[in-house]
């Protein structure tokens, strides 16, 4: 079974997407109920070159959904960062706390997607 066999089984839909002025896409899921929309924005801030990654949860998103931000070896850094495989870093704001979840060898950092409207902007840096 492939990977995307795999999440239409657990109820993943992708819904489409939707270009902006710029003619960057908002991509559309479903994840049984939820609507989840992500927006990708590449960004300069200190002078390093960021991806933005922006998901709105619609307001019927259960409760127990969560983002898994990345996978691997991950260690945590000062002011919410997260060093992951020693390649690439990533913040990630939300109304709920990230949680790192050891899985093997590795780890998967985590981060509460339930409520209504709620919102996850994830930083990453190479």
């Amino acid at each position: 079974m492939c990977s995307s066999d795999l999440a239409r089984t657990l109820g993943y839909r992708f819904r489409g997407y939707r270009f902006d002025e710029h003619r960057r896409p908002t991509f559309l899921y479903a994840v049984g109920d939820a609507q989840i929309t992500e927006h990708q924005e590449p960004v300069t801030r200190d002078g390093q070159a960021v991806l933005v990654r922006r998901l709105s949860c619609g307001d019927s998103t259960p409760d127990g959904l969560y983002f898994r931000a990345a996978a691997g070896k991950i260690t945590e850094q000062a002011d919410g960062w997260y060093q992951v495989n020693n390649e690439w870093r990533t913040r990630v704001r939300s109304t709920g706390k990230p949680l790192l979840r050891t899985q093997g060898d590795r780890q998967e950092l985590l981060v509460p997607a339930s409520g209504k409207n709620s919102v996850i902007e994830q930083e990453i840096v190479w």
